[in-house]
């Protein structure tokens, strides 16, 4: 066993965590790579008239191939989101079982009661990576920024093919478009006007808190994804443990401002559901324990066959101070927004006691 405090096994798995999650965000990286140089290979073999914008619609092979090479992405990047997803998942079991197998030793815990505390809760596991956000699926999102990736890849070979760059060098400036959109942008703007900017703008507008780059859109969903995957994994576990009595929410170890993380940490009751504050959230999170006592009186009497809750002196019964400060400094927006916060909308039971 690598740990032998129970209070540093969650620090030190969360920062395991956030270093496999960049692992992830570089082989998503390295997919948008590849297929934006298999779109400059496709367009290779083409001459259009450059004195009219570029459209993969206006060439059938070519649209043939793109709408290949798109679906292959498509597939590729929710592949990996969703293998990531499970990854993560068991290994916040993992961490969890190291937990129990720990405790088990110092709480002297009997073998009975040790056996429910094991579960993997996989079917919570599929029901996650099917869950709908806003009306859609992971699949769903993973296609609209795969549409998003198309217009951009577009709009950039229009730019190249302009310019007659060469094969070598429009690839490299696809790249760099799909990095700095807003580079992209100005470039359309000044090379096929403003007016043809704010067409193919509409096209494929991302809506509200979203980014104009599926690049940047698609490595925020899946940093988001993958930890509230850990996170929820974690949030069904503590469910079935009866010596977790609640949970501390801490920033994490990267110097950063982020009103919002400092506003809400703390310590809250183990049945308040924490996926992240906000997309890519760093958060960490440490378990808070019954004592060894309590627990040892308790499996006593549950092993005698009493039904009982355990009861602990360190547990926490409701959300802290600052975290009702911040709901009530901001109701009246989230009262009006038709799309609050995640952890507004999946602790409403907690919310209503706050005044």
């Amino acid at each position: 066993m690598r740990r032998v405090n129970p209070k540093k096994i969650g620090l030190e798995y969360d920062k395991e965590h956030f270093i496999r999650v960049e692992k992830y965000i570089r082989q998503i990286e390295m997919l948008f790579d590849t297929t934006a140089n298999e779109a400059v290979k496709i367009v290779s073999s083409i001459s259009p008239d450059i004195t009219k914008p570029f459209r993969i619609d206006d060439f059938p092979l070519v649209k043939a191939r793109f709408g290949r090479l798109m679906n292959k992405f498509s597939s590729n990047m929710l592949f990996v989101v969703k293998k990531a997803t499970k990854s993560e998942w068991l290994k916040a079991c993992e961490k969890n079982d190291e937990m129990v197998n720990l405790l088990s030793k110092i709480m002297k815990m009997d073998d009975k009661l040790k056996g429910r505390y094991n579960g993997r809760n996989l079917q919570a596991l599929e029901s996650f990576q099917l869950r709908k956000l806003n009306g859609l699926n992971l699949s769903d999102r993973v296609w609209n920024y795969t549409n998003q990736f198309r217009g951009e890849i577009e709009m950039a070979l229009d730019l190249g093919l302009f310019d007659g760059r060469s094969a070598q060098d429009l690839s490299r400036d696809v790249r760099m478009y799909l990095k700095e959109p807003k580079m992209l942008f100005r470039r359309v703007a000044d090379t096929r006007g403003r007016l043809h900017l704010s067409r193919r703008a509409k096209e494929y507008s991302p809506g509200g808190g979203v980014y104009r780059s599926s690049y940047k859109n698609a490595l925020r969903m899946t940093r988001t994804e993958v930890n509230m995957a850990y996170r929820m994994s974690d949030h069904i576990r503590w469910q079935q443990l009866d010596f977790v009595v609640g949970y501390e929410v801490k920033r994490s170890n990267k110097v950063f401002s982020c009103d919002i993380c400092e506003a809400l940490k703390g310590r809250y009751p183990k049945s308040f559901l924490f996926l992240g504050w906000h997309p890519q959230c760093r958060c960490q999170v440490v378990s808070i324990l019954a004592t060894q006592q309590e627990f040892i009186s308790y499996q006593k009497k549950v092993l005698a066959g009493k039904e009982i809750t355990l009861k602990s002196k360190n547990e926490i019964k409701k959300p802290p101070k600052n975290f009702s400060d911040w709901y009530l400094s901001h109701k009246e927006k989230i009262d009006s927004s038709p799309n609050p916060p995640y952890f507004i909308r999946e602790n409403k039971n907690h919310l209503h006691s706050i005044q």
